[in-house]
């Protein structure tokens, strides 16, 4: 998980710098057929989503799936608190949201381009990662009420996290935090 932040870190920096000439590329390139960026995070969210035998062992954070084949495939589904600013330039909450879908990403598809210890990851790890982004509005009780909600849910029916990806306000993260830690999961 310490990689999984620092690559959010790293990537949120770098992809607010080149936002603008990265459009410039993406509008002059040929257009050739190319796989689709996000896909292995795709491909894990509708498998965990649409699996129907899926349990969560005790003392542990990972939902284990069950395919029809008989394989078991772990699951980690993060929780990413958001917040979208109300008025104003929105650019940076993008850019944190696409830094958050990209790094799972990554971590599916073993890619180190970004974070070159990635490289292979899907090979040497069987955890595959899930996500969801929760609106906190900058509100303490905000993100302390998404947070109980989501650890009330019913294991191995809804998804519950496995791990938490705080907010960019201190004042949101530290409730939820405390609240997260006491109950085993990291942030």
């Amino acid at each position: 998980l310490l990689l999984f932040f620092c690559w959010i870190e790293l990537f949120a920096f770098t992809f607010r710098r080149s936002l603008y000439s990265a459009q410039l590329r993406w509008t002059t390139m040929t257009s050739t057929p190319t796989a689709n960026v996000l896909s292995d995070l795709a491909y894990y969210e509708d498998l965990r989503s649409t699996a129907t035998d899926v349990r969560r062992d005790e003392g542990n954070n990972v939902d284990i799936v069950t395919l029809d084949n008989g394989d078991e495939v772990p699951f980690c589904h993060l929780s990413f608190f958001a917040a979208m600013f109300p008025t104003g330039d929105r650019i940076f909450t993008y850019d944190i949201f696409y830094a958050v879908t990209r790094a799972v990403q990554d971590l599916n598809a073993g890619d180190g381009t970004v974070v070159p210890a990635l490289q292979g990851l899907d090979q040497r790890c069987p955890i595959r990662f899930t996500m969801e982004s929760a609106q906190t509005y900058f509100s303490s009780s905000e993100g302390l009420g998404i947070t109980i909600e989501q650890l009330s849910r019913e294991p191995g029916v809804e998804r519950l996290p496995c791990a938490f990806v705080g907010a960019i306000a201190s004042s949101v993260s530290v409730p939820s935090s405390m609240a997260t830690g006491l109950l085993g999961y990291p942030q």
